[in-house]
This record gives C-alpha cells, sequence and structure tokens, in this order.
C-alpha cells in the first residue's frame, strides 16, 4: 500500500511540474498573433514589439497594423512580437517587450497616448510610434505619433454628398478634434463641389450640430426628427461608436448618413469613411531602420497615401460613380488639395476655425443649427409624439443672439455675431430670406 501510494504522489508531483513548465506570461510575444508577425524568428527575442489595448488588434485599423509590422518584418529580417495590455498592467507589459529586446514599440489609439509618454521618459534608447493619436501626448526625440488626415475623408464625403444630388446638410461633432476635423473637411467637401456643379450661392446648406449619434436614446431621437422637420436629408456622424439607435431613428425619419468606421452595411448609410495606416506606418518603421527615425513629429497619412478613404465598394451612391470618386482622389495626388484643405483649418494659434469661418464660396452656414423654438401639432402629446415642425410666431427672428466663444464645429458648437437675415449673393433679387439666418463662410 505505501508503495502504490508512493508511486501516485510522485506521479502526482510530475503532472505538477509539467503544468508549471507550460505556463508563460499572458502578455508574451506572439501570443495569438496573426500569422504576418509570427512568422518572423523569434530566437533572438524582438525588435518590434506591438503593444495594444485588447480588441484594438481586431479592429481595421489594427489589423492594418499588424499587416504593416508583418510585411516589413518578412522582407527586412526583423523580428517582432505582440503584446496584449490593459490599463492596470501596461508597465509591466512594456517592461516585458523591452527586456525581450524591444528598440521600437509601435502602440494603437489616442487612449495610449498618456502611456506613451510616460514610456518615453522611462526607455530613453527605445523609440516609440502612437498610430492614429489625436494629439493630446507631448511628444520628444524618440516618439513619432502617426495620425489620419481624417478632414481630408471628411472633404472626400462632402464632395460625394452634393454630387449625388444632397442639398440639405448636417454634421454631428463634439469638440473632439477628430470630429471636429471631419465636419470641417465636410463642409470644405460640399463647396467644392457646389461651386464644381455650377450650383447657386446658398442651394446647398448644412446645420453644425454639437453631439454624437451615441448619445441617449430619447435626445438622439428628439434631434433627428428636428433635423428632418427642418429638412434635413443627410447627416455625417463624425464619432466612430456610434450604434443602432442613430440607425434606426434616420431610417424612420427618411435620413442618410455618412458614418466613420462603421462596419454595418445598410441603405441608411450613403458611405463609410475609413483610416488605413499601412503605408504610413511601414515608411516610418524604414525611417527607423534607416537611423532617420523623425522623433518628435506629427506624421500624417492623407488621401493620397490612401490613409483616409470612402468605402465606395459598399456606398449606396446612385449618381457619383466609382470612376468620379477615382478621379477626384488624383486631385490629392501632388498634395495640392490636401495642402489647400489644411491652409483652410488654420485659424491661427494652433486652433481650429468655426465652420461659418471657412472661406466657403456657395455653402450656407444654418444658424443656428437647430432653433430652440419648435411646436408640435396639436394631435401631440409633447416630445414623445409626432415630430416638432420649427415655429414662426410674428416678428420672430430664427438667428437668435448666439453667444460667443464656441468650439469649432459651428452650429450648436460654431458661435459668432448675429447674421443678417438676407438671401445670399447671386440669389437674384429680393428673394424671402430662408426660415433660417445662414452665412456663406468668412
Amino acid at each position: 500500500m505505501r508503495k502504490a501510494l508512493s508511486w501516485l504522489v510522485l506521479l502526482m508531483l510530475a503532472l505538477y511540474a509539467l503544468a508549471g513548465c507550460g505556463a508563460q506570461p499572458a502578455s508574451r510575444p506572439n501570443a495569438g498573433v496573426p500569422s504576418e508577425i509570427a512568422g518572423s524568428n523569434q530566437t533572438g527575442g524582438v525588435q518590434i514589439a506591438f503593444v495594444y489595448y485588447d480588441g484594438r488588434q481586431e479592429t481595421e485599423v489594427g489589423q492594418g497594423v499588424i499587416k504593416a509590422i508583418g510585411r516589413f518584418s518578412g522582407e527586412e529580417g526583423v523580428t517582432s512580437g505582440e503584446y496584449k495590455a490593459t490599463e492596470d498592467d501596461f508597465d509591466s507589459t512594456l517592461e516585458l517587450a523591452v527586456k525581450s529586446g524591444a528598440k521600437l514599440v509601435v502602440m494603437l489609439g489616442e487612449e495610449m497616448a498618456g502611456d506613451m509618454e510616460r514610456a518615453r521618459w522611462r526607455y530613453p534608447n527605445v523609440n516609440f510610434i502612437l498610430v492614429d493619436g489625436t494629439g493630446q501626448a507631448l511628444l520628444g526625440a524618440n516618439t513619432v505619433r502617426l495620425r489620419a488626415a481624417v478632414e481630408q475623408a471628411g472633404w472626400l464625403a462632402g464632395y460625394a454628398a452634393v454630387f449625388e444630388g444632397y442639398r440639405e446638410l448636417a454634421t454631428f461633432a463634439t469638440d473632439d478634434p477628430d470630429e471636429q476635423r471631419y465636419a470641417l473637411g465636410f463642409a470644405l467637401g460640399a463647396d467644392a463641389a457646389a461651386e464644381e456643379l455650377g450650383l447657386e450661392a446658398g442651394q446647398v446648406r448644412i446645420r453644425a450640430v454639437e453631439g454624437t449619434g451615441e448619445e441617449e436614446n430619447t435626445e438622439l431621437r428628439h434631434r433627428i426628427e428636428r433635423l428632418a422637420a427642418l429638412g434635413t436629408e443627410l447627416v455625417f456622424d463624425t464619432h466612430s461608436n456610434s450604434g443602432i439607435s442613430l440607425l434606426g431613428y434616420a431610417r424612420l425619419s427618411g435620413l442618410r448618413l455618412v458614418m466613420v468606421e462603421n462596419p454595418g452595411n445598410t441603405e441608411t448609410v450613403l458611405v463609410t469613411t475609413g483610416k488605413d495606416f499601412q503605408q504610413g506606418l511601414y515608411a516610418l518603421l524604414e525611417n527607423w531602420k534607416a537611423s532617420t527615425f523623425p522623433g518628435g513629429q506629427d506624421v500624417v497619412t492623407g488621401a493620397e497615401e490612401t490613409g483616409v478613404f470612402l468605402d465606395v465598394e459598399t456606398a449606396y451612391f446612385d449618381l457619383f460613380s466609382v470612376a468620379d470618386y477615382e478621379t477626384v482622389l488624383k486631385t490629392f495626388d501632388g498634395g495640392t488639395v490636401a495642402v489647400g484643405i489644411n491652409n483652410e483649418l488654420q485659424a491661427g494659434e494652433g486652433e481650429l476655425p468655426r465652420v461659418d469661418e471657412l472661406p466657403l464660396k456657395k455653402l450656407m452656414v444654418l444658424l443656428p443649427a437647430i432653433p430652440e423654438e419648435t411646436v408640435y401639432p396639436a394631435s401631440s402629446a409633447g416630445p414623445s409624439g409626432s415630430i416638432p415642425v420649427e415655429s414662426s410666431p410674428a416678428g420672430a427672428d430664427h438667428a437668435a443672439d448666439i453667444p460667443s466663444g464656441g468650439d469649432a464645429a459651428g452650429g450648436d458648437m460654431g458661435q459668432g455675431p448675429q447674421p443678417e437675415s438676407q438671401p445670399p449673393e447671386g440669389s437674384g433679387g429680393e428673394a424671402e430670406p430662408p426660415p433660417d439666418a445662414g452665412r456663406l463662410g468668412a
């Protein structure tokens, strides 16, 4: 019996030892890494580490980062590894990557901006690239921020919307810099299309609304209903995480949408904008290997490098064709259009302009974006009933005083001096002004 028990104990100890030998750190190199990164020889550790928060690697942007690192690793013979982190264990995960030999760390998303800012001091001999950052972290000699020129994506969307025949437009944006750039670019693109089509000044109008399609259902529904009642045809929601509520309310109200990085495929969404950092990141990896790492710089990738795009393959265009899209993309070659957009977004002291401060020639900016005064039909029990319509009390001026000092996206955010209720230049005669006061840029 004792001999049998002894053998049993020895067997249990052996099994325990085998289990212990198999244990690995949760954030080890190549843990669940797609083959593009895992394919390189890992015997000497890693030279490039991709560190991300769980879930980000599964997005289209994340997959683009993985492909760029994988292609570079295969072509240049550089080892690479992937490290999944959380906010709580980021420091230990990064330490593991550096101890594994990482000399370049690629990080993903603005949520890691603070992590990169701390890491650059802790590891001065390691270079860091923050992909898809929006500009909050301070950069140093060993850090680079790679961001997308989202204003160009907005420009393409606004241009396509007007060519497709939409004349009553709106944007949803908060004070987030990327959302503002999307919205401002959208206005510039719509204005460019209106001019190219020979439309009259004021024939295309835009309402710049503060907020996103991610907000509480009741508030979002009322906003969509009010925009529909005011004649809005299409809304560009610049927030990348808007959900199905926005889609449902837009469909019920007869509105079309332009959305950011929306994976859905529904006819309510006219077109989706996207970002792809593969070319931009690959170029930075080449700089790093050639010892020409552009430390301390913001590097921007735009339409010319396919850094931003419209997903025309899944779009519901009737008039704006793939050939039209390819033609307008050619105008970005050489940077003329891109530089023009960038120059028009410079308002001094690094701040973005309001939409009504843009040098618009044809597009009318409606202020306020959604008038405060609304009335409901007598049959309605209030906000939960029928769609509200704009009230027109005798002598009322829809261009109510707009306080100064607003944010950059215009409309509810875009604030400034009281505009006059006059027909735009070129509209001909003393036509009755529209129900909303507006302005044709700065």
